[in-house]
């Protein structure tokens, strides 16, 4: 009796043109969890809580341009030959 285990789809919802990948998931929710024990944290050390809630609004966007760029410097071969496919 021999079981095949299928692999996990890496689409963990799919609304029409829009996929959400289960690391995009697993990312969010770590950012999530980051900013709820800073919370906690700040309000135990006495610290003001939107500093760390403003930190967000500039980490994420700043975190996902420079993955980006991070990622098109080392995969450039083909980006210089396609610069309008991503």
């Amino acid at each position: 009796m021999e079981q095949v285990i299928q692999p996990l789809n890496p689409i963990a919802i799919d609304l029409g043109p829009i996929q959400v990948h289960w690391y995009g998931l697993i990312i969010g929710f770590g950012v999530l969890l980051g900013l709820i024990i800073a919370l906690r944290e700040s309000e135990r050390r006495g610290l003001d809580k939107e500093i760390f809630t403003d930190l967000i609004l500039f980490a994420v966007p700043i975190a996902i341009i420079s993955a980006r760029i991070y990622y098109v410097i080392f995969q450039w071969e083909y980006y210089s030959q396609n610069p309008g496919i991503s």
